[in-house]
């Protein structure tokens, strides 16, 4: 029986249909998920909750501006405008799989080390519903 050992080289990451993987180093999408317990006289039971999402990433710094918006420059001006936008995450080795969804756009820290190359972490709420294909 093969299997599949996935690494982070097998991820891509598209935000507003332009790939940001070759500025990228970590993207994870996290679920909170709540189960609250009911405790009767004659038993227990679980009740799943509702389901929320963030799509979290760290990065180079990338100013890059104009003609082809650095992923620093480019999240900093969704940011500014506020307004959801489309992300996909492909995890491609063996079966392929992509999850599809729409993020708001949040600021990220600016700076860093003397010593270190410049990451932003960012940990985006995902809106409205995830797709996996």
């Amino acid at each position: 029986m093969a299997t599949n050992i996935y690494t982070g080289r097998n991820l891509t990451l598209t935000i507003a249909t332009i790939s940001y993987s070759a500025q990228i180093s970590s993207v994870t999408l996290t679920p909170t998920q709540e189960a609250n317990q009911y405790i009767t006289l004659s038993g227990s039971a679980a009740k799943q909750g509702a389901v929320t999402w963030s799509l979290d990433v760290t990065g180079f710094a990338d100013w890059l501006t104009p003609v082809s918006p650095g992923f620093s420059m480019a999240l900093y001006t969704a940011a500014a405008a506020g307004t959801a936008i489309a992300f996909s995450f492909t995890i491609a080795a063996g079966t392929t799989k992509t999850v599809a969804g729409s993020i708001i756009p949040i600021f990220a820290n600016i700076g860093g080390d003397a010593t270190a190359a410049l990451e932003q972490t960012y940990s985006f709420p995902v809106t409205g519903d995830i797709t996996l294909t």
